[in-house]
């Protein structure tokens, strides 16, 4: 039986400070917390994060990299873990630089009251620009766009890519993606029910298999499979949230407060104040964890409760 405690699900790279604010901000006896760090931080900077009401489960760490099929498999992890643990009623997926917007009775009392639906967000319909084409139909070993300090051998190996990815356009090769008749992309910070939970764990082996060696098909996989599967009736706002045409045009059927026009996505700024204030979602992405005068904006807004 599914009960009405809620999992929050974090991947966390950097800025603990944020990180442990936004898991006070979620800290109730109604929810357990979940949280994969990224290898690649210095661990030693999250060890302040404490839940004194919420089960914290801290993952193994393991490293993520941006593009790559790595954060499948770091998203894949929590939502594996968290429904081995318990049967939730909701799992939201959040990175450690969101924010909650509203108080948990606020969260709890909108997700009783829908119940059964999938907050999932949806872009590019249809896919006129090839962008899903370009991400699943070439292997991509490495994000080979990507600049950052990984060792000499990481770097060369990318270089090969880089290589091997121009002689695989030049032969026209490519990747086979079977298994989903229509693909599908938005945003892949979402809130599902368990019931969707189970089916996506499991489907890992075809995940694994389908989205290896992919760019950016953290943004693909969730929506894709929802899209192919029973739940996809389920999906909040279906009409409004699965027929926009423009990856700007993002209605927040995911209840996420993420700015598209301003960047890529926005970081919002105490600045921001007044929009955070009246915005009907639940969570904004991103914060900058560095902006005391907006975190001193929550703070205030959590001891208020």
């Amino acid at each position: 039986m599914v009960s009405a405690r809620h999992a929050y699900c974090i991947i966390s790279h950097n800025q603990p400070r944020l990180l442990q604010l936004l898991v006070r901000l979620i800290d109730d006896e109604r929810n357990d917390i979940f949280l994969l760090i990224d290898k690649k931080a210095d661990e030693k900077l999250f060890g302040e994060v404490k839940a004194e009401r919420s089960g914290l489960y801290v993952l193994p760490a393991m490293k993520i990299w941006w593009g790559e099929d790595s954060q499948i498999e770091a998203e894949m992890r929590l939502f594996e873990t968290a429904a081995q643990t318990a049967s939730y009623a909701y799992y939201h997926l959040l990175s450690g630089v969101d924010l909650p917007l509203k108080s948990q009775d606020e969260i709890h009392a909108f997700f009783q009251n829908h119940q059964g639906k999938e907050f999932v967000e949806f872009w590019k319909q249809p896919d006129t620009s090839g962008i899903i084409r370009k991400r699943l139909r070439r292997h991509y070993f490495h994000n080979y766009n990507q600049l950052d300090h990984r060792s000499l051998g990481q770097n060369l190996e990318r270089m090969l890519q880089r290589n091997l990815l121009s002689m695989g356009k030049r032969l026209g090769l490519r990747r086979r993606i079977g298994g989903l008749p229509e693909l599908r992309m938005g945003p892949n910070w979402v809130s599902v029910t368990h019931g969707f939970v189970q089916y996506l764990v499991g489907q890992r082996d075809f995940v694994r298999r389908a989205f290896r060696h992919t760019y950016c098909a953290d943004e693909l996989f969730l929506q894709s499979i929802i899209w192919n599967s029973p739940f996809r009736n389920n999906i909040y706002k279906y009409d409004e949230c699965t027929g926009h045409t423009g990856e700007n045009d993002v209605y927040g059927c995911n209840m996420r407060l993420i700015d598209w026009t301003r960047g890529a996505p926005y970081t919002f700024t105490h600045d921001d104040i007044e929009e955070l204030r009246g915005s009907d979602k639940f969570f904004v992405r991103k914060i900058d964890g560095s902006d005391d005068a907006l975190l001193s904006f929550f703070m205030q807004s959590l001891s208020a409760e």
